[in-house]
């Protein structure tokens, strides 16, 4: 369960931003939406101390944005990609709005990555190990949900 609210917190931080924030206030409250979210302390050794770029399509534009986590929270979200990220995703709105609105959003997010519909990219040997144990964590997740 503690999984799956991240995963959504993930994907609703990554909506959320896409389509309401357009400036440093709005990123500010996201920020610290997100930060208020109970996350379990052992993800932090998967989502801890990344410098994640997302990239967000929609119909009408692609958006950049960083994220700087610092353990399981949020230290910076900016509007621009970071340069040294140590984590790049690429989603659509879409397919955020799909495993939103999903009665088992782990499983819409597994088969979402499964079927590469949702694209990303470790950097370093250690950021990959976390990405598959992530994976693996969500797809436990999914099976049991």
């Amino acid at each position: 369960m503690k999984l799956k609210i991240l995963i959504t917190s993930l994907l609703v931080l990554s909506f959320s931003v896409s389509t309401v924030a357009h400036g440093p206030e709005e990123l500010n409250e996201v920020k610290e939406e997100f930060n208020q979210m109970p996350v379990p302390d052992f993800l932090g050794t998967v989502v801890g101390d990344q410098l994640i770029s997302f990239e967000l399509h929609s119909e009408q534009q692609v958006e950049q944005i960083g994220v700087k986590m610092d353990g399981t929270e949020i230290e910076e979200i900016r509007q621009e990609s970071y340069e040294n990220s140590t984590l790049e995703a690429e989603v659509s709105a879409d397919h955020i709005e799909q495993i939103a609105a999903a009665e088992e959003p782990l499983e819409a997010l597994s088969e979402m990555l499964q079927n590469d519909e949702i694209n990303y990219n470790a950097e370093g040997t250690a950021n990959k190990v976390r990405v598959y144990v992530a994976e693996t964590l969500i797809d436990i997740g999914a099976f049991f949900s």
